[in-house]
């Protein structure tokens, strides 16, 4: 059972700072703290009579840990790690701390301090005790993300708002938690009433991807496209993938059309918010990326990738009209949208990065209408209710060469846990895709593509292979069939240790025990 101890709150005016750590409403002649409990919510929200700069905003509870305790914390992004750990596991910030892992994680924004039981996640978690499952949600992600930390070794629950630098002036909505004990299916349950999301499809999907060049013909197309299925495998989407952007547009709507007339849904990938350095919007509009202190435009790892910033009409209007062509004009109704998360990285004195980022996608939502979202390297919270679709773990283990077999075994494992213990979220405020499988990599074992294809049906709704189905051999046909089959089932508990990964699923009728090692 959660008990609060203190709101912390401090803030910055006429060049003084100010701070108080209370447990009831507090006001003085410029800000207001409301602090109230109502049933599961608590809320600690901010009024001001004039501008002041938020320094912290924090809720700390007290929490009875046992050795025995398992938690969960969802990770910053949908790339990041997410998995239950023990009150004594310690996390750790990468050793290159460069600018992209800077980027795509919280380490800029976030401390590590390296001790055991001082772990963090966002937007939601839970502390999966014998007897007892607590769950805390965040209500408020729009005005800011929530940081959500233990300290095992103090018996503590922290729980505190993204919003340092944060200038307001009025109502601030700070933290508002769904704070339960409940059992796990109904905690989750919960929290989506709570939230008054739904998810936008219930259609599970199957994809498999083509690849074009400038050189790419009709017939070229149909053939690559009749190399997608077979008499076992019939996807529902054909993607485009790779660099669609260098592509004309020419080439995209001949092959839009084509796979349209093949039975297929029309699918794309690109990354809605990177501008390219020698682009013609960026060279005639420098001012639609985002830039740094110094006036230099925010690159997306690569130097020659800029950040719109989604505030700038013409960028906007740039992010709009790409879409509308792709959908209206091209005719397609299923967009991969990758690196997401890149629209948030800056986002100022007067917004957070959660409420840039509800802005973004809120951007990608209306400008796609009623074609499929599946959203990439995205804050979860952000495409609760937006996405149709959305990627809960890297899948950096079919896309990356030069990484070593152990490397790439630590990615895998990652991704199966992220995929097992984000689970609850398909169905509810999306549907899951759990990462892509390639059947015919020479990369993974066979043991890592039963298991990656075994996660991918028992934990997910979304099949997307990375190579063509007449490349794959009969046996590796067969390991596609017998993981299709265990789509009927669901994951109804999972325990990880010692390398081994232990569920217990069914189907509603009848279930059984599924040991992995991972």
């Amino acid at each position: 059972m959660l008990e609060l101890l203190n709101v912390k709150f401090s803030y910055r005016a006429d060049g003084r700072t100010f701070s108080i750590s209370t447990k009831r409403s507090v006001s003085n002649r410029r800000t207001a703290l409301d602090i109230s409990t109502d049933g599961d919510i608590f809320t600690a929200k901010l009024r001001s009579n004039s501008p002041v700069e938020i320094i912290r905003l924090s809720a700390e509870f007290a929490y009875d840990f046992h050795n025995d305790d398992r938690i969960f914390l969802n990770g910053y992004q949908s790339a990041t790690p997410s998995r239950e750990l023990s009150v004594k596991s310690i996390m750790y910030s990468p050793l290159r701390r460069d600018r992209q892992n800077r980027m795509c994680g919280d380490y800029g924004f976030t401390s590590y301090p390296h001790e055991k039981g001082a772990l963090h996640g966002f937007t939601y978690g839970y502390i999966n005790s014998p007897g007892e499952f607590t769950f805390i949600g965040s209500l408020a992600e729009k005005s800011g993300f929530t940081l959500i930390g233990t300290r095992t070794q103090y018996n503590k629950v922290i729980v505190e708002k993204d919003c340092k630098g944060l200038i307001i002036d009025g109502e601030y909505e700070g933290l508002r938690l769904f704070i339960a004990e409940v059992l796990p299916d109904e905690g989750f349950e919960r929290y989506a009433e709570h939230l008054g999301v739904m998810p936008m499809t219930d259609k599970k999907i199957k994809a498999c991807p083509i690849s074009l060049t400038e050189e790419s013909t009709a017939d070229s197309i149909a053939a690559d496209i009749e190399r997608c299925s077979n008499e076992s495998y019939v996807p529902d989407a054909v993607c485009i993938g790779g660099d669609s952007v260098s592509l004309s547009d020419d080439i995209l709507s001949l092959a839009a059309e084509k796979i349209k007339n093949s039975g297929y849904i029309p699918g794309i990938s690109f990354a809605p918010f990177i501008c390219r350095s020698d682009s013609e919007i960026y060279a005639e509009h420098p001012e639609c990326v985002l830039h740094d202190k110094d006036g230099a435009p925010v690159t997306a790892g690569k130097s020659t990738e800029y950040i719109f910033n989604i505030y700038n009409e013409d960028a906007r209007e740039y992010i709009r009209n790409r879409i509308e062509k792709y959908t209206k004009n091209f005719g397609f109704s299923f967009l991969r949208l990758e690196k997401l998360y890149t629209a948030c990285v800056c986002p100022g004195k007067h917004r957070t990065r959660g409420s840039v980022m509800a802005d973004a996608a809120d951007l990608l939502r209306k400008s796609a209408s009623e074609a499929f979202i599946l959203a990439c390297d995205v804050p979860l919270a952000s495409v609760f209710g937006i996405a149709d679709y959305c990627c809960i773990n890297s899948g950096k283990a079919v896309r990356l060469d030069d990484i070593s077999p152990l490397q790439r075994k630590i990615i895998v494992r990652n991704d199966l846990l992220s995929a097992v213990y984000r689970r609850q979220l398909s169905g509810r405020m999306f549907i899951n895709d759990t990462g892509a499988v390639s059947f015919a990599s020479r990369q993974l074992t066979n043991e890592q593509k039963k298991n990656i294809s075994m996660i991918n049906a028992l934990a997910g709704g979304v099949t997307f292979i990375t190579e063509q189905v007449s490349a794959l051999s009969a046996d590796e046909l067969a390991q596609m069939a017998d993981a299709d089959k265990l789509s009927a089932y669901g994951i109804s508990s999972a325990l990880y240790r010692k390398n081994m990964l232990r569920l217990y699923i069914t189907n509603g009728e009848q279930g059984e025990i599924k040991r992995i090692n991972i």
